[in-house]
Parts: structure tokens; sequence; C-alpha cells
């Protein structure tokens, strides 16, 4: 309720009497998809802005409807919020791949022999996950368990893609342009939810998602109840998941506890999930459709209602 007054204020404070479209809902689980969970909201000239990082986020309430974006120096996204609260969604700016390469290293010839080779990728600018790392970035292919990575250092490029266990490496020394390759194999995952599992659970879904709790976190234990209700009155199958850091004796303590369902102790271990910010806060949402993961994660606690909101935006 703190969020959605302080939104509401902000948001009727700046607009005119007859232009009040506030779908708060609508508004908060989107930004919650983009992991905000508490925006600190800055007004200039009739509209609402924040930064995290080098991403800009706004929202501008129009007569008859509001517009809210999203935008870092790789995409844009803006969605088109009706009377109705119905969403409407535009990629208004494509990555920017070419001109992050150049501006990271000289070697264009080199850079090209191998990301010419690449799919049309939407890069995610993360932080630096590794020492003497000065820059790192993410893309997802779009199938599970594929993904790509740039990594700049001061003295070479890393041009990665990763399938399951296998790391394929591409290095471009800054000073010589020479580019060396390797393959990095790392032992396959057994234990908890892999990107097999999800992998599987996707193939055998054609709407599904996937909630993850942790103990510690009182709204993931509280926003379970909610969700598996919201998944049982949409007919849509779900899995619970627990982070991978928690502690499982806890855990099930906690859920005795709280009178929580029985399987929900096994433990998050797919890297394409991790990668798509699952960790960062919990409770996290992650819906599936035909093999695919089709959306981001959605971090926070929400009501059934909501949930059944969030869920019919993304189609379900």
């Amino acid at each position: 309720m703190k969020i959605i007054g302080l939104l509401v204020f902000l948001v009727t404070a700046t607009v005119h009497s007859e232009s009040r479209v506030v779908c708060e809902n609508q508004v908060l689980s989107q930004l919650r998809q983009w992991g905000v969970e508490e925006p600190k909201w800055r007004t200039a000239r009739g509209s609402q802005f924040f930064f995290v990082g080098n991403t800009i986020y706004n929202l501008q309430v129009l007569k008859k409807k509001q517009l809210l974006s999203r935008e870092d120096d790789l995409n844009k996204t803006e969605i088109t919020i009706n009377q109705d609260c119905s969403l409407k969604f535009k990629n208004t700016k494509k990555s920017e791949l070419p001109n992050i390469l150049k501006r990271l290293s000289k070697c264009s010839t080199a850079i090209e022999s191998v990301v010419g080779q690449w799919p049309e990728l939407r890069f995610e600018k993360g932080l630096p996950n590794k020492k003497g790392v000065k820059e790192y970035y993410k893309a997802s292919s779009g199938r599970i368990g594929e993904w790509y990575f740039i990594t700049a250092s001061s003295d070479h490029l890393s041009l990665m893609k990763k399938e399951y266990e296998n790391l394929y490496v591409h290095e471009v020394d800054n000073a010589s342009c020479e580019v060396s390759k390797k393959v990095v194999s790392e032992p396959v995952k057994e234990d908890g939810f892999t990107d097999k599992d999800l992998q599987s659970f996707a193939d055998t879904q054609k709407n599904g998602a996937i909630y993850i709790w942790s103990p510690k976190m009182e709204v993931a234990i509280r926003g379970m109840k909610n969700f598996v209700d919201s998944m049982t009155g949409l007919k849509v199958s779900y899995k619970i998941l627990l982070d991978i850091h928690a502690d499982l004796k806890n855990a099930k303590e906690v859920a005795k506890k709280n009178d929580l369902p029985t399987d929900i102790f096994t433990q998050i271990n797919s890297e394409d999930l991790i990668y798509r910010n699952v960790l960062n806060h919990f409770p996290t949402t992650v819906l599936v459709r035909d093999g695919k993961v089709v959306s981001d994660s959605m971090h926070g606690y929400l009501k059934k209602e909501q949930f059944d909101t969030y869920f019919y935006n993304n189609g379900l």
C-alpha cells in the first residue's frame, strides 16, 4: 500500500483533473517484472521518472492513456496503458551491438568474424562478474540454456556462447587483434531444478508458471498462497522452487509453521533462470509457453487478483 499510495500521489499531483487514468496494479506489476520494487519517482515537465543505474523509467499520464517506458543504452520498451487498464507493448529501439563493440575494441574485423555468426540478440548490461572485467553484457537466444556474453577487460574482449554445460569462448586481443578460441566444459548439474528440468517443464506446457521463494522473505511466504489460488483458478500448471542458497531444514520448518504445500523444496539450479535475475529478490515469478521462457522475472508480492491480471496480460 505504501508504494501504491506514493505512486497515486505522484500521478494525480501532476495531471489535469480530467486525465486521471491511473491503473496502479498494472504499473506496479510491470515495474516488478523489470526488477523494481520501490520506485523513487521524480517529477519534471508533467511526467514522473527515476533511474536505476543507466536505465531510466518514465511514466507519463495523458488524457486517455498512460505511457510507461524503460530505456537503457541498448533497448527501449514503451507500454501504453489504456483507460480499461489493457496494455500494448512496443519495442522502439533495437540492440546497438555494433556500436557497443566499436566502443569496446578497435578490432572490428576480428570481432565481426565471430559475432557475424550470432543471431540477432537483445543484450542486457549487467554487473561485471569477474575481477578485471570492466563491462559485461548478456543475451538469451530465446532457447533455454543458450546464452551469449560479452565481457570487456583492459587488454582483451571476450565473446562467448553458452550451450548448457559448454562455453565457447573467443578472446580478441586489443593490441594485436588476434583471436584465440577455447571450449570450457562445466560439470553437468544434476541436483535441484536444472536447465534440462526447465526445458522439460516448458516443453510440456501450453502455459506454465514458476514461483521461486525464500524462507527468509515474509512476502514470498505470504504470496505463495495467492500464486497457487490464481494458478488453480486459471487451470495453469505451475512449479514452486526454493532459493538455491536457502537452508533446506529451515525452509521445511518455515513451511510447516505457515502451512505451506509439501512439494516446494526443490532448489533452483537452472542457469538459464539465474541469468534472468531470478535470485535478485523473492518471490520471483517466471512464465513458460511452448518450450520457451516467455517473460522477464517478475519480483515481488502480489495479491491473487494481481496475479490474475499479470497472467492475463501475459497471455495466460
